[in-house]
């Protein structure tokens, strides 16, 4: 065992962590909302090398609440990071699309609500190019105006998390501005779903724009160009193929081959890139605290139709 010892999910039963699940959004808001997340370590003795959180680089806008706890954004996974010296994140703070993998440090008993938009919606709540907003970390109200921050401060009012991620579909399914130009399919819950919508809805009908004028728009629309969102769409297919494959390593050879890699080194220094850790090292660590973003990602993915929404967090045997 690691020094980041083992508290989550088994690797039988990876993503069904009593202490961390997701939530999907109502479908009328499935334009808009990828997931909600929710961690609550309030019922865990964890330890501080267990408090650290790894988190992949992501093509999304996140919004965070911290109901109870502080959490820090941290370089490494220092147990003797001088936290003297670093602020604590906002209560309500706004994440951009990561470019590069994140790490918070989280104190003993923490709940902390995130919810996932697509970041066309952001753009359109906000009237703001999203390229402006990549790996920017900032306090809710300095993205979003007055009306808007007002939401995000009675959501944090609310009982628990799973109160709030329904008092903010309440308040954002009153909001008629809220409806997002792009047409997403039904059900879309991914990257894979997600690229080729936003992609079309760039280009418009044939010959309506340039090339140039189509990755202008997906730029200010996502805060990549399309190539940089290929990125994220082989990551997501990684984490669903890899990262729930059970008790067996999977031959990382024909995972690249059948994701489309060139090789196995192209796969592996995309996988760093985005998440600190080469494939291997992943997997072997998957069931160590801070990863449990990577378990609860990795269940989402696999269950793509099953309605997570209003359902009590999966226990581990």
């Amino acid at each position: 065992m690691s020094d980041l010892s083992k508290v989550g999910a088994s690797a039988k039963d990876r993503g069904r962590d009593p202490s961390a699940y997701a939530l999907r959004p109502r479908p009328s808001l499935g334009n808009q909302i990828f997931a909600a997340f929710i961690r609550d370590t309030r019922t865990l003795d964890l330890q501080p090398r267990q408090r650290f959180t790894f988190y992949p680089a992501f093509p999304f806008c996140v919004f965070n609440w911290i109901f109870e706890g502080a959490a820090y954004e941290v370089a490494g996974c220092d147990v003797d990071v001088d936290l003297a010296t670093a602020h604590p994140l906002p209560k309500v703070y706004f994440c951009g699309p990561r470019t590069k993998p994140v790490t918070i440090w989280s104190s003993d008993k923490s709940v902390i609500l995130s919810v996932g938009f697509f970041p066309h919606a952001i753009a359109a709540l906000t009237h703001r190019d999203v390229a402006e907003l990549v790996d920017v970390t900032s306090p809710a109200s300095a993205i979003l105006g007055d009306d808007l921050s007002r939401i995000c401060t009675s959501v944090a009012q609310a009982a628990d998390p799973k109160a709030a991620f329904e008092l903010l579909q309440d308040a954002l399914a009153q909001r008629t501005s809220m409806s997002a130009s792009i047409p997403l399919p039904g059900g879309a819950d991914s990257v894979r779903a997600w690229e080729p919508a936003i992609v079309l809805e760039a280009a418009g009908p044939p010959g309506a724009r340039s090339k140039r004028q189509t990755e202008r728009r997906i730029k200010q629309w996502t805060g990549h160009a399309r190539r940089g969102l290929a990125m994220y769409l082989r990551a997501e297919q990684f984490f669903e193929q890899a990262l729930v494959a059970g008790s067996q390593e999977p031959p990382w050879s024909g995972v690249a081959h059948d994701l489309g890699f060139s090789d196995q080194s192209h796969m592996i220094r995309n996988t760093k890139r985005l998440t600190g850790f080469t494939p291997r090292a992943l997997y072997r660590r998957l069931d160590e605290e801070p990863f449990w973003c990577y378990r609860v990602l990795g269940d989402l993915l696999a269950h793509p139709s099953r309605s997570l929404l209003g359902t009590t967090p999966c226990k581990s045997p």
